[in-house]
């Protein structure tokens, strides 16, 4: 079993951008970077925001001191064989592209969330000999039922090769654990590189974010406009499917009585994607293909 450690990164309002970023490795690596990274940090829990703008444990030291700190702790986690991925969302792209989706604030972090999952099983079913991941998650009550929802219907996609290499349960621990720690750091840097990209003033890349890069074992994916719009596309041809109207899934909601929350969303996800699956076998059967025309 692999084990992996995910946190969030945002700005002070959510407003700019949003990122999340895990860790993949052996849990006994996983147990010597705890202790490195405790004898560095002298027993603080770290967090990396507070680290840099010198507030709350870390407001004792001099601002030096902290970005000393950070940099040796950036060092520690690239002189290790774990694998990282972070995921960053421009915010206010998504809510000019997505407008209904962001009226929930909680959406980019599902997404983001999803993607460091997909990515570090992928991880996992490549590792030699091939594992499964087990994924903990930095405590969040905000995001933590719905999370664990999503988390379970990837697990169950049995259609997806790499469902079975997901653990069955996904976990949450508080920021005391050393490994939450290093998730935070991973994921600041996320973080900053695309709000250091989007300004309003451009600035060049860290040097934290490029120590974690030129590892090779890190890798960082960036929703910007273009790449916001193409998953739009993506989302109107799922819209084409039986049953993914709004009005269908008000019926359903409306028939079995369900709020409108996103648990009932992802419930229907399952509906519609039997109902396909439903659809495309009953067309090979009849000699139809899936717009409904006989096939010559």
């Amino acid at each position: 079993m692999l084990s992996a450690y995910g946190d969030e990164s945002h700005d002070e309002q959510s407003k700019r951008v949003f990122a999340v970023a895990g860790l993949l490795g052996r849990q006994e690596k996983w147990d010597e970077l705890s202790v490195t990274w405790s004898e560095r940090t002298h027993g603080i829990v770290f967090h990396a925001a507070e680290c840099e703008s010198d507030q709350g444990d870390f407001a004792q030291f001099s601002h030096a001191e902290n970005l000393a700190l950070y940099a040796d702790l950036t060092r520690l986690i690239a002189r290790t064989k774990l694998l990282g991925i972070g995921v960053a969302v421009d915010l206010p792209e998504f809510s000019s592209i997505f407008p209904k989706s962001s009226e929930r604030s909680d959406q980019p972090y599902f997404l983001c969330f999803h993607d460091v999952v997909d990515e570090l099983t992928g991880a996992a079913y490549l590792h030699v000999p091939q594992e499964k991941a087990k994924f903990t998650f930095d405590r969040n009550l905000e995001v933590e039922y719905n999370a664990t929802y999503l988390y379970n219907y990837m697990a169950k996609q049995t259609e997806w090769v790499l469902h079975k290499y997901m653990d069955s349960e996904v976990g949450f621990a508080s920021r005391a654990k050393v490994e939450i720690q290093v998730a935070d750091l991973v994921a600041r840097e996320t973080f900053k590189h695309l709000d250091n990209q989007l300004g309003p003033k451009y600035r060049f890349p860290r040097q934290s974010i490029l120590a974690l890069a030129r590892t090779g074992r890190f890798r960082f994916f960036y929703y910007g406009r273009d790449a916001l719009l193409d998953m739009r596309r993506e989302a109107e041809d799922l819209g084409k499917l039986r049953g993914a109207k709004m009005s269908e899934y008000t019926v359903w909601r409306t028939r079995n009585s369900f709020p409108d929350t996103f648990e009932s969303r992802m419930k229907y996800l399952i509906v519609i994607g039997e109902m396909n699956k439903l659809t495309d076998r009953a067309a090979d059967i009849a000699g139809v293909d899936g717009s409904g025309n006989i096939e010559s």
